[in-house]
C-alpha cells in the first residue's frame, strides 16, 4: 500500500523541473537543433498522459495540481522528448543535412500508432506489465528505423547509452532529495524487483530503449542526415 507523504506530492513535479533544467542547457547551447527539439517535444509530451494511462501498474505517482494531472505528464513527455532528440546531436557535435525534399508525415504516425497498439495488445489483451509492454514497443520502433534508415543506427544506440546515463546520474541526485520515493510510488511486486543503486532496473532500460526511438526519431521523420559540425 502506498504511503501518503505530503512532500511527495511535489516530487513528480519536481522530478519535471529537473528534466527542465537539462533540457534548457541544450536548447540555450544549440540554436541550430531548437527546432527539433520544439517538434518532437511537442509530439512526445502529448503521448505523456496516454502512457501514464498504461503505467498505472507500474508506479503510482502524486501530482503537484490533482485537477490537471496531464500538465505533469504532458512535461515529461515534452522534455524527455527534447532531450532524447539532441543528446546524440549535442555530443557528437553533428549537425543536420537534408536528405531529400520534402517531409514524410506518415512514419512517424506510424511509429506512434504501432507503439500505442504494442502497448494495447500486450498490456491490456495479455496481461503484460506496462513497463514490459513499452519495451517491445520501443525495439519495434527502433527496428523500423534500422530497417528503414540504417545510416541512424549509430544515433539510436549511442542516444539510448546517453539516456540511460544520464537517468542513473538523475535517480541517484532525484533519491538524494525522496529516499523512500521508489519503495512508496513504484509497484515493485509487479516488476523484477531489482535495484541498482536503489533504482529499478527497468528505469534505465526504458530509457535507453526510449533513447533509440527518441534520438534519430527527428531525422527519419524529416529526412535528415547528421554531419560533424566544422567550427567557423
Amino acid at each position: 500500500m502506498l504511503k501518503y507523504n505530503y512532500m511527495y506530492q511535489y516530487a513528480w513535479l519536481v522530478y519535471n523541473i529537473i528534466l527542465f533544467f537539462i533540457w534548457l542547457i541544450l536548447f540555450l547551447k544549440r540554436k541550430d537543433l531548437r527546432k527539433e527539439m520544439l517538434l518532437i517535444g511537442f509530439f512526445i509530451g502529448i503521448l505523456g498522459p496516454i502512457s501514464e494511462f498504461f503505467y498505472k501498474d507500474y508506479w503510482r505517482p502524486e501530482y503537484a495540481f490533482p485537477f490537471l494531472p496531464m500538465l505533469e505528464d504532458y512535461l515529461f513527455g515534452f522534455f524527455i522528448g527534447g532531450i532524447s532528440a539532441v543528446i546524440y546531436t549535442e555530443i557528437f557535435s553533428n549537425r543536420l543535412i537534408k536528405k531529400q525534399e520534402g517531409v514524410l508525415y506518415w512514419p512517424m504516425l506510424f511509429l506512434i500508432l504501432a507503439g500505442i497498439s504494442i502497448l494495447l495488445m500486450f498490456n491490456l489483451v495479455l496481461g503484460i506489465n506496462s513497463i514490459y509492454a513499452s519495451f517491445i514497443a520501443f525495439i519495434v520502433a527502433a527496428s523500423i528505423i534500422w530497417w528503414k534508415r540504417p545510416d541512424l543506427i549509430k544515433n539510436s544506440i549511442f542516444s539510448g547509452l546517453f539516456l540511460a546515463i544520464m537517468s542513473i546520474v538523475f535517480y541517484l541526485f532525484y533519491l538524494k532529495l525522496y529516499p523512500n520515493i521508489i519503495q512508496d510510488w513504484w509497484l515493485l511486486h509487479n516488476i523484477s524487483g531489482v535495484l541498482i543503486f536503489g533504482i529499478p532496473i527497468e528505469e534505465p532500460i526504458w530509457f535507453f530503449l526510449w533513447g533509440m526511438v527518441g534520438g534519430p526519431l527527428y531525422e527519419f521523420w524529416q529526412r535528415y542526415g547528421l554531419k560533424v559540425k566544422t567550427p567557423h
